[in-house]
């Protein structure tokens, strides 16, 4: 497990992340991060950031090693795209009130089920079935692709600051 904690330890946001999170957040939206990568990871930026819900593929440890398996269902293609719809339902949402964003060929049906789908810094693939696309390495584009403005961006991200201080 200490192998997780250094890796944790390294990881940096993406830039844009925080004032997304904290503007979308502010303006009323659910956020859900729904990733094929380790649940270990993705619950220390629902921590960090606020996140509604989580869902990642949940490393079985034992004794305090990994032992090699996926505890649960593996967090696929076919498994974003449920979820993104099992969440609309939750949160009594249509499909095109669903804003996804996502990077990977394992994002499109994830990003089909949503509204708006969006692909960030993405493969080929995704792009073709993409609503639209960032192509730069800011996550801040997608805030104003949802109608926010600067004063939006800076209102919610020192208003968030403040109340973490």
């Amino acid at each position: 497990v200490s192998v997780l904690e250094e890796i944790a330890q390294g990881m940096r946001l993406t830039a844009g992340t925080y004032e997304l999170v904290s503007t979308l957040k502010a303006m009323g939206f659910k956020l859900a991060l729904i990733s094929g990568g380790f649940k270990f990871f993705a619950d220390r930026l629902k921590a960090q950031l606020s996140f509604d819900y989580v869902y990642a593929n949940d490393l079985e440890i034992k004794n305090g090693r990994l032992t090699g398996k996926v505890k649960g269902e593996i967090i696929d293609r076919e498994a974003k795209g449920r979820i993104v719809h099992e969440l609309a339902q939750k949160e009594g949402l249509s499909p095109e009130e669903i804003v996804a964003v996502g990077d990977g060929a394992n994002d499109e049906i994830m990003l089909k089920n949503a509204g708006l789908g969006i692909a960030f810094n993405a493969h080929d693939l995704l792009k073709k079935v993409a609503d639209g696309q960032l192509t730069n390495s800011n996550l801040l584009g997608l805030l104003y692709c949802l109608g926010a403005t600067d004063n939006d961006v800076q209102t919610h991200t020192q208003k968030a600051g403040a109340a973490e201080s």
